[in-house]
């Protein structure tokens, strides 16, 4: 039933990741009833903390065939040629759920946010310039170079700032 979409997206944005990860099987399950909600949704809930939901959502957008969905989920895994497509593909729909990720507890997912955030226009800047300054190394070296990609001057001060980083290449 169609009404009980809504219901399941607020529940899935609850606080408790039992009720969100039902939630989001619920909703795996009506994803047919009004496809574009869903994946909107989805697209808006790939950076959830719990690693539960993350996979429940990616499995959604893998099998409603949604290519940014299943990009984004190949580039968490490491698939350069999936990062690229991000990317390139320069939609705005997937910048939020790609800054939510660069705050992510794994490194690997912090520095694969980073990569495809650098095609995300200017609303990547800011989480890019804090990236910089990341534990990790490799997240650090990630947003240094999306935000050269990007190359909107509000970059240059931090950039500069970094180049004293003693793990710099």
């Amino acid at each position: 039933d169609a009404r009980a979409v809504e219901p399941l997206i607020v529940a899935f944005k609850g606080s408790d990741g039992a009720v969100r990860e039902e939630a989001g099987l619920a909703l795996r399950r009506l994803r047919e009833i009004r496809p574009a909600d869903v994946v909107k949704f989805a697209l808006l809930t790939m950076g959830d903390p719990d690693n539960d939901v993350r996979t429940i959502v990616a499995d959604m957008l893998s099998e409603m065939g949604e290519p940014i969905g299943i990009s984004i989920q190949r580039g968490l895994s490491g698939d350069q040629a999936a990062v690229n497509a991000i990317f390139e593909a320069k939609d705005p729909r997937v910048t939020e759920p790609l800054i939510n990720l660069l705050k992510e507890g794994k490194p690997e997912t912090r520095k694969a946010a980073a990569k495809m955030l650098g095609g995300q226009g200017d609303r990547a800047i800011t989480p890019l310039i804090a990236a910089i300054n990341d534990v990790d190394t490799g997240v650090r070296k990630s947003a240094v170079e999306a935000l050269g990609q990007l190359g909107n001057p509000r970059a240059e001060e931090p950039l500069i700032q970094v180049l004293g980083d003693p793990d710099a290449d």
